[in-house]
């Protein structure tokens, strides 16, 4: 319960005793009125389609958030996405993760970063694995052909995550 509720109520009972009880009562409740708007998230939207939830807050509260994720990921220098983890303070002790992922301009999530990086790997790997079979004249010339074709599918630069920035 809001406590400046009775404060409210005790004011206007006492409303005949000073000039002052009656405007403080009404701009208590305009100032509470005010807190709550700021405070309180619209719910804007909210649809379920093809299986899938959908829902969208709006007010001052949602824009600080957004404001601050924002300037969050810009400060921090990352090309792809910045990550947070919270450690719950009380039992059972759990951690939540929490991600802003920058969208266009050729960024990508941490999963397809992933599944690129996977996909190079496999490369090498079969590289690996077709040069262990042969012998050293044959394994020379394939390694050469194979070494052309894996390039030919992976990245031209390595990636290589800046070392202050691990998540970029």
């Amino acid at each position: 319960m809001n406590p400046n509720v009775e404060l409210v109520k005790a004011l206007r009972q006492r409303g005949g005793q000073s000039d002052l009880h009656l405007p403080a009562a009404d701009a208590i409740e305009v100032l509470d009125k005010q807190i709550a708007d700021i405070l309180d998230p619209k719910l804007t939207s909210m649809r379920l389609e093809d299986g899938k939830f959908d829902m969208a807050l709006g007010g001052p509260i949602v824009q600080n958030v957004a404001l601050m994720m924002t300037e969050w990921f810009r400060e921090s220098g990352a090309k792809n996405y910045v990550e947070m983890t919270l450690h719950a303070r009380t039992a059972p002790f759990e951690r939540y993760q929490f991600y802003v992922q920058k969208q266009g301009d050729g960024a990508k999530t941490p999963h397809e970063l992933r599944k690129e990086v996977e996909a190079e790997r496999d490369a090498l790997r079969s590289v690996v694995a077709a040069l262990a079979d042969s012998s050293q004249s044959e394994a020379t010339s394939r390694l050469r052909e194979m070494a052309k074709s894996a390039m030919s599918h992976l990245r031209t630069e390595p990636a290589s995550p800046s070392p202050s920035h691990p998540n970029t």
